[in-house]
């Protein structure tokens, strides 16, 4: 029979608290924030975003029922696993609904090319970040090519909002009224 280590009670304390701000509370604030850039789509993120959250919030009660080392180290990881799916995923299709929504303003008549030329800048960077996190996702290794934190993710979608507030909301809402009309799926993961 194996030998197991019980991890110190306070260091799991630490540990478990650690794990619930740092990864569970700021996931919770980031998918809330994603949410709303969806709400201003008129689209949902997807549902294995909450199953994912839920899944992690399975993998922390596991964790702080377990008092052997090598199991709450296993838990750790998999709150951080499930967490980091569902930003993943969230952020995934956050992106690709607004690129979609740029690629058919840059095909508007009614859109300017100096405004059409601050749409490709900003179509760029979010199917830059797509794409580094398909391939992110592909990756066996821990390897990173290029990482983007929420933070920066969120900046992007801020900056495109803000452009579309400032200078052509009358044309993004035809085309997101146009879309949900059409019952278009944009993206499935």
């Amino acid at each position: 029979m194996g030998k197991y280590t019980k991890m110190p009670l306070r260091e799991k304390e630490i540990l478990c608290q650690n794990t619930y701000t740092n990864e569970i509370l700021r996931s919770a604030d980031y998918l809330h924030e994603y949410e709303k850039y969806a709400l201003v789509g008129m689209w949902d993120i997807p549902p294995s975003c909450y199953t994912n959250f839920r899944d992690a919030l399975f993998h922390f009660r596991k964790m702080c029922s377990s008092s052997e080392e090598h199991e709450i180290m296993q838990q750790v990881f998999a709150v951080k696993e499930h967490l980091g799916r569902a930003r993943t995923d969230a952020r995934i299709v956050i992106l690709l609904m607004y690129a979609k929504v740029a690629e058919l303003l840059l095909k508007r008549e009614d859109i300017g090319k100096e405004l059409k030329v601050k749409i490709r800048i900003l179509l760029h960077k979010m199917k830059n970040v797509s794409m580094t996190n398909r391939i992110q996702g592909m990756m066996m290794a821990d390897v990173i090519i290029n990482h983007y934190s929420d933070d920066e993710i969120s900046e992007i979608v801020r900056e495109f909002l803000d452009l579309i507030q400032s200078e052509c909301m009358e044309p993004f809402e035809e085309i997101r009224n146009e879309l949900g009309q059409k019952g278009e799926k944009i993206i499935s993961l």
